[in-house]
Formats: structure tokens, C-alpha cells, sequence
């Protein structure tokens, strides 16, 4: 089918052709695979995560379960992000590309890019945004990475711009999860307590982790991506329990 029709309104799926998608700038699940359990999804990823990333034991357990949480995102009403922070060679790329690459719908982009398509593309896609060296050189740029980041950890708040060579207003839906890499903190405050941060150290890495990616690392992620968007279709609808525990020490925005 080219487009379904649900309630009056057509939903047409994003054409394969897309240079986005051949450009590997967004990633899909290729379909639905079946698993026996969620712990078995859990360990999946964590194994995944672990085979190619080295990263503090704590910080692994935190990205299996947020990678699992993006795929059920839009059932929330706040997101919260990831962050590797280091310096050059420390595995940050390594850090968003391992994680990001089984998020759901991860759209890959990095400091190089402008920003005017990073807010169509979250618009349209409704992903994961994976941003490398977001430590952007022009303060304009910063600007406007720095609202995506603000607004887009809570839903039904969207970014006004005004539409190119015009006065009309348009507005962008950036509400999502969000996986930046970046070698310095944000200035802001506010926006730094919206991270889960992973300091990289680089120096030594354990000597079982793969130097260069090869296909059994993209294979992995696709399969991991399949068993997912199963897993988002069985627990989409069910009810959601929305504990209130609260972590002592751990920033309010946080918990």
C-alpha cells in the first residue's frame, strides 16, 4: 500500500528513495522480529552496546534501558537526553554511533551540518536525534541547536521560525529523544540538567572492542532494530505506570 487512511486522514510512509534514507541519515527497522521477552530484548542491547563501546558499567545499564525507552518515547510527555563530553579521540563518535544506531528512527547528523534541516527532519520524522560535535563554531548556530535542545525534551512545545524570506510563521515539532556528543559543557544552566552524562577519558580501551566497524556491527543493530519496532507494537497501547520515586541528590529536572 502507497497510503493508509485512518479516521480521514492519509499517512503515506516516507518513499525508499528518499536521499535521506539512501544516505543513511535515517535508519528503519527492514521489519518485525520476533522475541521471546523484554529481558531478552534487554540483553540484546546491552551485549550490543558493550561489544563496541567502552563505557563506565553504570552508564551501560542507563543506555540499554534509554535506547529501549526511545522506542516508546511518544507515550511520555518529557524525554530526557544522552551525552558523551570529551576531548578529541576520547570515543565520543563511537559512543552516539554504537547507541544511536539502535534508537528509534535515529536520524544521524553532525557539527557540519546547518541547522534549518535538523528542525525539518525532527519535524517529519519524529525520531532520534544523533548529533555529533554539537559544539557548533558560529553563535547563530548554537542558538538554534540550543532551542531544539530546550524545547524539544517536552511534548507539545514546538520552535517558531519564520519561513525563508518571509514574515510567516512556521512551526517545528522537536519533542524527542536526543543523543549529542559534544567536547565541552553548554553554558546554560538549564539546559545542562537535561542531560544523563558520560565523561570519555579516551586513553586505553579494552583491546576486545572492535577498532573499525565492519558488517556484522550494522547486521547486529538492524536485527536489534527489528525485534524493537515489535516491541513497540505490543506494548504501545498498554497502560503505563508512572512511578514517582524520587532520587536523592539527583537534580529535580532529572528525576
Amino acid at each position: 500500500l502507497s497510503e493508509v487512511e485512518v479516521n480521514g486522514i492519509k499517512y503515506q510512509p516516507l518513499s525508499p528513495t528518499s536521499n535521506l534514507v539512501e544516505k543513511g541519515v535515517m535508519l528503519f527497522s527492514s521489519t518485525v522480529a520476533p522475541y521471546e521477552d523484554e529481558k531478552e530484548i534487554l540483553n540484546d542491547i546491552k551485549v550490543f552496546i558493550h561489544k563496541y563501546l567502552d563505557i563506565s558499567e553504570v552508564f551501560e545499564q542507563i543506555a540499554t534501558y534509554y535506547v529501549l525507552f526511545t522506542w516508546l518515547y511518544d507515550r511520555f510527555n518529557e524525554v530526557p537526553y544522552l551525552r558523551a563530553i570529551g576531548d578529541f579521540g576520547s570515543g565520543k563518535s563511537r559512543f552516539i554511533q554504537t547507541i544511536g544506531m539502535i534508537c528509534y528512527k535515529p536520524v544521524f547528523t553532525s557539527g557540519a551540518t546547518s541547522t534549518a534541516p535538523i528542525f525539518r527532519i525532527l519535524n517529519e520524522s519524529k525520531g532520534t536525534l544523533v548529533l555529533d560535535e554539537a559544539d557548533f563554531k558560529f553563535s547563530d548556530m548554537t542558538s538554534d541547536i540550543v532551542k531544539i535542545l530546550n524545547t524539544g525534551y517536552q511534548k507539545g512545545t514546538a520552535v517558531i521560525r519564520c519561513k525563508p524570506n518571509s514574515f510567516d510563521p512556521e512551526a517545528f515539532d522537536v519533542y524527542g529523544p536526543k543523543i549529542i556528543a559534544t567536547r565541552e559543557t553548554f553554558t546554560e544552566k538549564a539546559l545542562e540538567s537535561r542531560f544523563l552524562v558520560e565523561e570519555m577519558e579516551g586513553g586505553k580501551v579494552r583491546k576486545d572492542i572492535p577498532r573499525t566497524l565492519d558488517e556484522d556491527f550494522y547486521e547486529g543493530a538492524l536485527n536489534i532494530r527489528n525485534k524493537l519496532l515489535m516491541w513497540r507494537l505490543d506494548n504501545y497501547f498498554k497502560p503505563i505506570e508512572r512511578r514517582q520515586d524520587l532520587i536523592e541528590g539527583i537534580h529535580p529536572r532529572l528525576n
